[in-house]
This record gives structure tokens, C-alpha cells and sequence, in this order.
């Protein structure tokens, strides 16, 4: 059961493509530390990845295949 942030936050990530963390939590009106709360399980569910280095790093969608 995802939360009403979570989902809003997969929803940016399925109208932006990929979203850099900053521009995440911006968008969401949340701390950096509230936005990795959401995406921890998300990623861990596979329904989000992270792309990229640590620095320049982006979350999207995982693909399906």
C-alpha cells in the first residue's frame, strides 16, 4: 500500500522521466531527509531506481520488461 506522497512522487517520476533528488524534494514541498523516506521503500520494492553516480545521480521509473 503506498502512501498519498509516494504515489504522488511516482507520478512525477512518470511525467518527468527522471528527476534529479533536489528537484524531487522541491516538487514535493519536503526535506531532502523526507524525500529519501518515500523513495527507500520504493526502490526497495523496484518500482523506482537510482541512474547515475552519487553526485549526478537520478531517480526514474523501473522499466518492465
Amino acid at each position: 500500500m503506498l502512501r498519498p506522497r509516494q504515489e504522488r512522487l511516482l507520478k512525477l517520476l512518470r511525467d518527468h522521466g527522471s528527476m534529479a533528488p533536489a528537484e524531487l524534494w522541491a516538487a514535493l514541498g519536503i526535506s531532502k531527509q523526507g524525500a529519501l523516506d518515500l523513495l527507500r521503500p520504493l526502490l526497495k520494492a523496484g518500482l523506482v531506481e537510482k541512474i547515475g553516480t552519487r553526485k549526478s545521480g537520478r531517480y526514474t521509473l523501473r522499466q518492465t520488461s
